[in-house]
């Protein structure tokens, strides 16, 4: 069987979740002897090639509306359906009154023109500029033989955005073989930490305004995001003396990262799922998380939950967290939350649309 995956044109150079998806979605089916290509927006794949095209992120419906008739296989849709309603209230400045005015639908639209405007997207295409946001989401949600949520809390949303939830299947994230193995404590973990973008949206600048002033020491892990570089100058600005940037770190330096600090933190105003949060767990951190549905739906004990608005009640949790022993994932997270068991249903489902 040979699949297509296509995704956002900056899934590479701006990584975030969706490419920790996409790439190890990837292997873990390859590993089962199926044939994958990754094709970004802006190449031209001959999707006659192809028994399935996998479509990730509902939410960037400019990524493959102008394709949409040009696709007679099987389409899944990974959703990856992102709500940024809530910070782009709390965002503030013309953000916030474009939101209000237009509503979401239409800031989505403004959006996706302004990243390209910007150089940091590639220019939506002229059926996107027609049908606008909403009516894409809903065209690529009808064509689409599957649409595959991380969470019932995510499913639930696409439903009331779609009225497709029949077609929506809802498969958990996991992690990767070397994630999953048995590791010796090598040192005394100390300090807390954050993996992510630094944008608006994961809330760093909140978490920051936490750590000032107390006697533990936060580090910032990733890089700012591209249509964002005022905010990494903001929480820069604010950070104090405990406060460290580390920048984008590799695989083997994030591994390390999460072996060495007793506490990871995901304070995001909104995150589909958190796998970030996962990774560390399974590499023995303590997790604060934000008291929101979709990572509620994930995580519904061992974590701790603060409300991402009150830099006071993040720095709770995170003091609650130093205090207590390291965590272990349990051997059911550990059954669901991998990417070879998740493979073997996802193949499932590409066998089934094949087979029609």
């Amino acid at each position: 069987m040979k699949i297509l995956f296509t995704a956002r044109h900056t899934l590479f150079s701006q990584p975030g979740g969706d490419t920790q998806q996409v790439l190890h979605s990837a292997d873990a089916l390859r590993a089962l002897g199926v044939e994958v290509d990754i094709l970004l927006r802006g190449e031209k794949p001959n999707y006659t090639n192809y028994d399935v095209v996998h479509f990730f992120n509902l939410g960037r419906p400019a990524d493959i509306i102008d394709d949409l008739e040009k696709i007679t296989q099987p389409l899944v849709v990974s959703s990856i359906w992102v709500d940024y309603r809530e910070f782009d209230k709390y965002r503030g400045g013309i953000g916030q009154q474009i939101q209000h005015i237009f509503g979401n639908n239409r800031f989505e639209y403004l959006k996706a023109f302004a990243r390209a405007y910007k150089g940091n997207d590639i220019f939506p295409g002229l059926r996107y500029g027609l049908l606008g946001h909403e009516k894409s989401v809903k065209k690529i949600a009808q064509k689409a033989a599957v649409i595959i949520a991380s969470s019932q809390s995510e499913k639930n949303r696409i439903s009331k955005a779609t009225t497709h939830s029949k077609k929506t299947h809802v498969l958990p994230l996991g992690l990767p073989a070397h994630l999953l193995a048995s590791f010796k404590e090598e040192s005394e973990r100390s300090g807390v930490i954050c993996v992510g973008r630094i944008e608006g949206l994961k809330n760093q600048l909140n978490l920051i305004k936490a750590a000032n002033g107390a006697n533990w020491e936060l580090k910032i892990i990733g890089k700012a995001a591209a249509n964002q570089p005022e905010y990494e100058q903001e929480c820069v600005k604010y950070a104090g003396e405990n406060v460290r940037f580390e920048g984008w770190l590799d695989s083997e330096n994030l591994i390390a990262a999460y072996r060495s600090a007793k506490v990871l933190v995901l304070p995001s105003f909104f995150e589909t799922f958190g796998l970030v949060a996962l990774e560390a767990m399974s590499q023995g951190c303590n997790v604060v998380i934000a008291d929101r549905p979709d990572m509620n739906s994930i995580f519904r004990e061992n974590v701790l939950r603060c409300n991402p608005h009150d830099p006071n009640d993040i720095r709770q949790k995170i003091e609650e967290a130093l205090k207590l022993p390291v965590y272990k994932l349990s051997q059911e997270q550990r059954e669901t939350h991998n990417w070879p068991a998740i493979a073997k249903q996802i193949l499932a489902i590409y066998s089934k649309q094949v087979k029609k």
